[in-house]
């Protein structure tokens, strides 16, 4: 095989080279030609080994009886039977080959000979065995095939597969260790490797993405900002737009006829005004934005209007308004008031609630009057329903004002919450002097200092540049390595959005360029601060992101690893009930002389709890590849070594991070330990049930932690839906049956598979002895056995673990059907038997048509027989019927 691929990837790259007008040689041709020379200079070394091995003396050759081992009488009588029967095969192989003269008379009188000289010694062994000196008869029909027919090129002293390996013959042909048995430790290292570096990576990605692309932060402040008591005073709303808007609410909208109408387009009108000014919002994106809330508000009107029509109640309409805006609010507010409720519960926010109309920025408006409030009335009424036409109209210009921003609403809501609460004067008292202009277009002062900084964030985290395409339109350049898809440690707006939605990580992670936090500042203070804020290094990706989103198995692994377990857990168990007990053992020392994973069927079963540790440590290295810097120093107290200011709470929660490590690595490594002591002691003594017993413990509490308990709070992102705990039970009872019955099906297939590896004689790693693994490895036919047995297993566990889906929804299909009947009062005669075409029509009348004539002397509805023949007609069009 290895010949062959040798000689086809070389008539490959010597075509690839001639068709190949480039020169130099692309790199990636370079290093095929690196990679396959490397390869043929390991497979001429092999070749030499073989042909070294090949052409050893025959003075060399091994005695196959001293490769014998201590067996039971059944084992030696079965290696009788195995060696004289090949050597009976052998005889009769020479006998048809000689009819058909396929060979010379110097190798039939050759092969004539042996044959003679090793039916003599089996007839021999046959005799002994009857005498009772069974070891010496086994050891004589060794002798008879091994020695005498193989000349001692192959032993056939073994009760497993292999049953015949080429023994290892004299340290002068140590190199008999071929290339297949090579590559078995060349996959078991290259496994390793594969584990351990992709930790290393990892850690390695991490780092290059702490330190690099961090960006260019603003400048430190010339001077601190401004309060509210500083020098600039509040602008004024700007009359000209006020009069605009509400000649627009007037003159052009259906909600101008109704009662109050022109009162509650004076206030809207001036609030949006003044914001305008206030904020220095653009002045076109607040007339979208005007049009906007009339046009939800017309929506609203007509609900609410329309369900007090249908509840046969008088439609107030010196209300309207006000009713559709307590809606409309309820409905466009409900996660900014869900975010904000969160925000206000975290101490550290230092958000207080207002209960009057919030301050937003010193902005001067006409409230909403007390007469067009519903009742019980009153100021406070008024006062309510202004605060929610505020925060309405507020959130409407800022999300207006995001762009791309939109896709990040908590980022909205944040912006919004600032605006709401911030102390006034607005104007230059929020973004600083007003530069002179030199004529050309300049950009509202919002958009240039609250939204600008975070999008040119979000910009340099995934784009370098943005060039001019082929139809003059502008290109923006992806970083490279991005054009696929983005790197693990690059935010996107997911992160940003769920960095907003916590209000720790707000509140502890958002840097001013004077080095405090945003929230060190003073509430009615923090909209003006927000331009002095330095975003690339607050919302780097690296420093926010919760998850790495790798693009490998990793990540799935990480995501589905209890599945996987559960599935290895059912799988390992059916094996070993299937395979049962390692019989017919050679006696020898608890360590060397008895099976990789035991001998006895209790000690093979506790072999499953090694699934803990291997599970345990993968899952690990998922965890390592997909969790993000920033959940690595919240969970062990590094936050505060971020920002320089570490305290002993940090320090403590280092060592208890440290400590619980320690906590989950001896958990899930203990059923290691606790197995080499049971595969060690005697099964039959007292102290080893102890042993035994103490091993299924740490096994099932290693599997109840990795199933059932993660050992992350993380974890557990929001709060699991309240259901019955008889629903519950019945989800559990429904996945226990339809395991149960994977399972029992499982075995069938599990004995097939054993079965099949019987009869091909095919080894079985668990079964083999350290001893007789150590001198095995090296030999080809059992290295060539290995791959098969991995290969049959590996395609069985993958067919155990793709059924799931179909019993899965064989059960949904038995579990609806029932559900069906019971919902019927579980008619099954009248399901099974019942002429349902013949009851179409009083069906259709009664569910459809429920309200509509009948026909005289049946129960039909008058509009059937038309809808029916229609309903035919179009089925016969469709060559249906």
């Amino acid at each position: 095989f290895f010949l062959k691929w040798h000689c086809w990837v070389s008539r490959v790259l010597s075509q690839f080279r001639t068709s190949t007008a480039m020169s130099p040689s692309p790199a990636s041709f370079r290093a095929a030609i690196v990679v396959h020379m490397s390869l043929a200079a390991v497979l001429r070394v092999a070749g030499g080994m073989i042909s070294e091995a090949n052409t050893v003396n025959e003075t060399e050759a091994p005695n196959c009886m001293k490769w014998m081992e201590d067996y039971t009488n059944d084992g030696f009588a079965i290696l009788i039977n195995r060696n004289c029967g090949r050597v009976a095969q052998a005889r009769a192989d020479l006998a048809a080959a000689s009819k058909q003269r396929s060979v010379s008379v110097e190798q039939q009188q050759d092969w004539t000979s042996r044959v003679a000289q090793a039916n003599a010694s089996c007839e021999q062994a046959y005799t002994l065995f009857a005498s009772g000196r069974e070891k010496e008869a086994a050891t004589l029909a060794v002798y008879a095939f091994g020695d005498v027919i193989m000349r001692g090129y192959l032993c056939c002293t073994r009760l497993l597969p292999p049953h015949c390996a080429v023994p290892v013959i004299s340290e002068s042909q140590y190199a008999v260790r071929t290339p297949a048995g090579i590559l078995v430790l060349i996959l078991a290292v290259l496994t390793l490797v594969m584990l351990l570096g992709a930790a290393v990576e990892s850690c390695v990605k991490r780092r290059v993405a702490e330190v690099a692309g961090t960006g260019q932060d603003e400048e430190p402040l010339s001077e601190p900002p401004l309060s509210s008591s500083g020098l600039y005073t509040a602008p004024m709303p700007d009359s000209v737009l006020m009069m605009e808007l509400q000649d627009q609410w007037i003159r052009h909208s259906c909600l101008r006829v109704l009662p109050g109408a022109h009162r509650m387009a004076a206030s809207t009108a001036s609030l949006f005004a003044s914001l305008q000014s206030t904020f220095e919002f653009q002045t076109d994106s607040v007339r979208n934005q005007f049009d906007h809330l009339l046009s939800m508000w017309r929506s609203h009107v007509a609900c609410v209007a329309d369900r007090a029509v249908i509840q046969d109640e008088e439609v107030e309409e010196e209300y309207l308004l006000a009713c559709a805006l307590d809606e409309l609010h309820g409905e466009l507010m409900e996660g900014f008031c869900k975010w904000r409720e969160k925000f206000r519960a975290c101490k550290a926010a230092g958000m207080d609630i207002d209960s009057g109309v919030p301050k937003a920025g010193g902005a001067q408006w006409e409230l909403i009057d007390v007469a067009l409030v519903p009742p019980p009335g009153g100021p406070a009424e008024a006062a309510r329903h202004s605060g929610q036409l505020l925060e309405v109209a507020l959130y409407l210009l800022v999300w207006g004002e995001s762009g791309n921003l939109r896709f990040m609403p908590e980022v909205v809501y944040f912006i919004t919450e600032m605006a709401l609460s911030a102390v006034g004067p607005g104007g230059s008292n929020f973004y600083g002097p007003r530069r002179t202009s030199d004529g050309s277009f300049q950009s509202g002062r919002f958009l240039a200092h609250i939204i600008r900084p975070i999008y040119t964030l979000v910009f340099d985290e995934w784009y370098q540049k943005v060039d001019v395409n082929a139809k003059g339109g502008d290109l923006k350049v992806l970083h490279e390595g991005f054009e696929r898809f983005l790197l693990p440690d690059v935010a996107n707006y997911d992160d940003w959005n769920e960095f907003f939605s916590e209000p720790e990580e707000v509140v502890n992670e958002i840097l001013l360029s004077t080095g405090q936090t945003l929230f060190d500042v003073p509430a009615g203070e923090r909209f003006a601060a927000l331009r002095h804020t330095s975003w690339q290094v607050s919302l780097k990706g690296s420093m926010i992101k919760t998850h790495r989103e790798c693009h490998s198995f990793w990540g799935v692994f990480a995501a589905t690893h209890r599945i996987w377990l559960l599935h290895a857990l059912l799988f390992s168990v059916g094996i070993v009930v299937v395979a049962g007990s390692a019989t017919l053992r050679p006696r020898g020392t608890y360590w060397d002389g008895r099976a990789l994973l035991g001998d006895a069927f209790v000690v093979r079963l506790a072999a499953v709890g090694l699934l803990v540790p291997i599970h345990a440590l993968l899952a690990t290295l998922a965890r390592a590849e997909t969790t993000s810097n920033h959940i690595m120093r919240q969970s062990c107290g590094w936050l505060g070594w971020r920002r320089g200011r570490c305290c002993c709470c940090d320090l403590l929660k280092s060592c208890c991070c440290f400590l619980r490590f320690l906590f989950w690595a001896a958990l899930f490594v203990l059923p290691a330990f606790t197995f080499a002591a049971v595969r060690a002691c005697d099964v039959n003594a007292p102290a080893c049930i102890v042993v035994i017993v103490v091993h299924y413990l740490a096994s099932a509490a290693g599997f109840f932690f990795l199933l059932f308990a993660p050992s992350y709070s993380r974890d557990r992102l929001f709060s699991l839906t309240a259901v019955p705990l008889s629903l519950r039970l019945l989800r559990y009872f429904f996945w226990s049956i339809i395991l149960a019955i994977k399972f029992l099906f499982g075995l069938k297939i599990f004995a097939s598979v054993w079965n099949a590896m019987v009869l091909l004689e095919i080894g079985t790693i668990g079964r083999e002895t350290p001893s007789e693994l150590e001198g095995l490895w090296r030999n080809s036919m059992w290295a060539s056995r290995f791959y098969e047995w991995a290969l049959l297993w590996f395609t069985a566990f993958f067919l155990f673990c793709a059924d799931t889906a179909l019993w899965f929804q064989v059960g949904c299909m038995v579990l609806g059907a029932s559900i069906a009947m019971r919902q019927r009062g579980c008619m099954f005669w009248e399901y099974m038997f019942e002429d349902d075409i013949q009851k179409i029509p009083r069906r259709f009348s009664d569910v459809v048509f429920m309200y509509s004539p009948r026909l005289p002397h049946c129960h039909l509805s008058a509009f059937f027989p038309p809808i029916w023949d229609r309903i035919l007609a179009h089925m016969r069009y469709e060559d249906k019927c």
